[in-house]
């Protein structure tokens, strides 16, 4: 439940891919990609919010670790930043399979 990862939404993912293939010789070559970092707790309501049906549980012990990692490259670089927060690209996923 505490666990906390880094969120990244698919569609972000393939505008950050997009945005490495349209910069005209960066710098480097190697990004991070990253969107905000949030308890999977936090994706475990939001989706109950989005699909009052579904039947989640979240373990109530999680291990608190958070893979870091730094994005300031891809902002810097290639004026990348992700536009999808955690609640916002579950609500999109859910949408575009056409649930709820």
């Amino acid at each position: 439940a505490d666990h906390i990862l880094p969120w990244g939404y698919a569609r972000d993912a393939a505008a950050a891919f997009y945005a490495a293939y349209k910069a005209q010789k960066p710098p480097h070559r190697i990004f991070n990609f990253g969107g905000e970092s949030r308890p999977v707790k936090d994706a475990v309501e939001r989706i109950k919010e989005l699909c009052p049906k579904a039947k989640l549980t979240c373990a109530s012990q999680g291990i608190r670790h958070l893979a870091y990692l730094n994005t300031d490259r891809i902002q810097k670089e290639l004026g990348f930043k992700s536009g999808f927060s955690m609640r916002d690209g579950l609500a999109d996923y859910v949408k575009r399979l056409g649930g709820g």
